[in-house]
């Protein structure tokens, strides 16, 4: 993403629909600081099993 990072991608995504569930995936977790409130972090590796079930989980909703 040429001039702005993934963190910057979430905290303007934020500032337009703060409700907007995300996730990040990152090797190095120090580089991407605080996590907002609503995002969910993973680190790398993350296997596809648990990133589907957390997306399958959010996809639905509350029961």
């Amino acid at each position: 993403m040429p001039g702005m990072n993934g963190d910057e991608l979430l905290r303007r995504l934020h500032a337009i629909a703060p409700a907007l569930p995300a996730v990040m995936i990152s090797a190095n977790p120090i580089e991407v600081g605080p996590i907002l409130a609503g995002v969910k972090f993973f680190p790398k590796p993350v296997s596809l099993e648990t990133l589907v079930d957390y997306l399958d989980t959010i996809l639905r909703g509350p029961d």
